[in-house]
Parts: C-alpha cells; sequence; structure tokens
C-alpha cells in the first residue's frame, strides 16, 4: 500500500521538479547576463554554483508541491492542463512568487532567500576573480605597449565592433566611443594610449566573449591570449 501510493505520487514529483528546473533555466541565463564582464567566470568548476542551482530547482519544486499537493483536498486531475499550468509556473515563478505573501498564501515573500543568495553568489565570484582581472588588465596594457602601434587594433573597434547598428538607437553612447577612440588613435604616446584603451574601451565595455577575438585584431602574442582564455 505504501509502494503504491508513492507510485502515485511520482507524477507529481515530477512536474514539480519540472517547474524547479525551469526555474534554475531561467535563473541561469539571467545570471550569465549579469556575469559577462567577470573574465573568467567559470561557474561549473565553482562548488557554490552546484548549491546556488539545487536552491533554484529546490524552492520553486517544494512550493509547487506545497500549493497543488498539499494545500488540496484532492490532487488534481493529471491532464494537459496541469502540465501546462507547471510550464507557465516554472517561468513566471520568480513574478508570481512576490505575489504570495500579499494575497496571505505565505508568510513571508518566498522570493527573498532567492534574492539573498543570488547577491551572495555574485559577490562570492567577484570577490573569486577579483585579483586574476586586476592582473590581465595590466598585463594586457604592458603588451598592447610593445606593440609598434594600435592602429589596426583601434581600426577594428573604430569600423566594425562599435557599430553603430549594435547600439540601436542609444546614438549618443555610440558617439561616446568613436570620439575616445579618435582621441586615443591622435594620442602620440602609446603607454597612454594603452591605458585609455584599456580604461575606457575594454574595462565593463567588452564582454569575455568577445575578448579574444578583439585582442587578435591589435596583433597581440597568441601565447598571451592563450594564457588567460584557452
Amino acid at each position: 500500500k505504501l509502494m503504491d501510493n508513492i507510485s502515485n505520487l511520482i507524477p507529481y514529483i515530477t512536474l514539480a521538479t519540472i517547474s524547479g528546473f525551469i526555474n534554475a533555466f531561467i535563473a541561469w541565463q539571467k545570471l550569465e547576463k549579469r556575469c559577462r564582464y567577470l573574465l573568467f567566470y567559470q561557474p561549473l568548476k565553482t562548488f557554490i554554483f552546484w548549491v546556488w542551482l539545487l536552491i533554484q530547482i529546490l524552492i520553486p519544486a517544494v512550493f509547487f508541491w506545497f500549493m497543488v499537493i498539499e494545500a488540496c483536498a484532492e490532487k488534481p486531475s493529471l491532464n494537459f492542463q496541469l502540465i501546462t499550468d507547471v510550464l507557465v509556473y516554472g517561468i513566471f515563478f520568480q513574478l508570481f512568487s512576490d505575489t504570495t505573501e500579499t494575497l496571505g498564501i505565505t508568510p513571508v515573500n518566498i522570493i527573498i532567500p532567492l534574492n539573498w543568495f543570488d547577491r551572495f553568489f555574485y559577490d562570492k565570484l567577484k570577490g573569486k576573480e577579483r585579483a586574476k582581472i586586476s592582473k590581465f588588465w595590466n598585463d594586457l596594457k604592458q603588451e598592447l605597449k610593445k606593440l609598434p602601434d594600435l592602429s589596426l587594433g583601434l581600426d577594428y573597434l573604430k569600423d566594425d565592433y562599435f557599430d553603430e547598428i549594435f547600439f540601436n538607437q542609444n546614438v549618443q553612447e555610440y558617439q561616446y566611443f568613436q570620439n575616445q577612440l579618435a582621441a586615443i588613435k591622435q594620442q602620440n604616446d602609446i603607454t597612454l594610449q594603452s591605458k585609455e584603451l584599456v580604461s575606457t574601451c575594454f574595462k565593463g565595455i567588452i564582454p569575455r566573449q568577445d575578448l579574444p577575438e578583439v585582442l587578435k585584431q591589435f596583433n597581440l602574442p597568441q601565447n598571451f591570449i592563450d594564457e588567460y582564455f584557452k
């Protein structure tokens, strides 16, 4: 009889878990976007990432179980409508959970622990990378100073990478980068050029996935690029 009860619950446990996985996937996409300027971001190699991922799965799954299974006098029918509800719930979980406290469904806003752990995890990632990122920017300036000139890379940024179409309708931001690159190109001192280039057009501007290709356009040594991005 116990096994029969467990087997009857397996479909509902599966649906609850699916809702958690959907939320975790959406949360991961947001995290990827947030961490695009952490140059050496490799979450799969970080233990705390797996804890973060487990929490992103468990909280929505447990809440779904509480709302749909425990709080209902009768378990809902396993049909297409329930599956659709699970998908919608998983996709909009964080938006939905903001209203649970207001509606009196739960005594606290259940999104609070997720938000807190998001911030904690992000701060840990930043702290772990801070020294390596600082070293990279310093090493990059030193490597740029060794080049005969920066014209090839500056032209690539001006004519191709900082293309107007990618700024959508933010003409002011596009013009800012064009002006910065033009001013850097007019500098006669390559030390100043390197410093200005890194501080105004690289840091917090070019995401990690683009950096290796951008660095190649300056004809930087391949071994320097590989040291950090291979």
